[in-house]
């Protein structure tokens, strides 16, 4: 009898552990849920506030556009998608966010592209990532890494980038060049 009043004993106690256990994941789930729930909709929400800091200290705040696929334009070269992203002022300088979307859409792999983009006197190049990029004589030059060198029939690779102006920009498609 005292056997089975251990087993017994044993047996509710586990239940309870595990039942406290699922109710507890549950919550954390509905948590987390509800997180990316929120996170995705300030991701779809097109406008955001910006915050940014001065080089004479005064705190700037400015609501620009975030990258969404309606500010995806295709560039002459049907194989080029521009997006333009976050935009945002540091002092004088302007910043602008763009991605560079590069499809193969013939029938063929493509190795070692390379676009080339004309940019206006006094730009310079920030930060910029999937890519080696250069900016020399008013040209920005983008090469691939040894990552997304070759770009298999269908396949997309991209790159993006942040200029930096004094003055207004925004990228005339016209003056992106495409080539492998």
């Amino acid at each position: 009898m005292k056997k089975g009043f251990i087993l017994g004993f044993a047996v509710a106690l586990l239940a309870v552990i595990v039942l406290g256990g699922v109710f507890l994941l549950g919550r954390k789930t509905a948590k987390i849920s509800d997180n990316n729930n929120a996170t995705t909709t300030a991701q779809n929400n097109k406008s955001e506030e910006t915050t940014s800091q001065s080089a004479e200290g005064k705190t700037e705040t400015e609501e620009t556009n975030a990258t969404d696929t309606d500010d995806v334009k295709p560039a002459d070269n049907k194989d080029l998608r521009i997006a333009a992203g976050e935009s945002w002022e540091e002092g004088d300088v302007k910043c602008y966010k763009y991605e560079i979307f590069i499809k193969n859409t013939t029938d063929k792999d493509k190795k070692d592209w390379k676009v080339e983009i004309d940019v206006p006197d006094k730009t310079k190049l920030g930060d910029f990532w999937n890519g080696d990029l250069k900016l020399d004589d008013k040209v920005i030059t983008a090469k691939p890494m040894e990552y997304n060198k070759e770009i298999k029939v269908d396949a997309e690779v991209s790159f993006g980038f942040i200029l930096r102006t004094e003055d207004k920009y925004e990228i005339d498609e016209s003056k992106v060049r495409l080539s492998y």
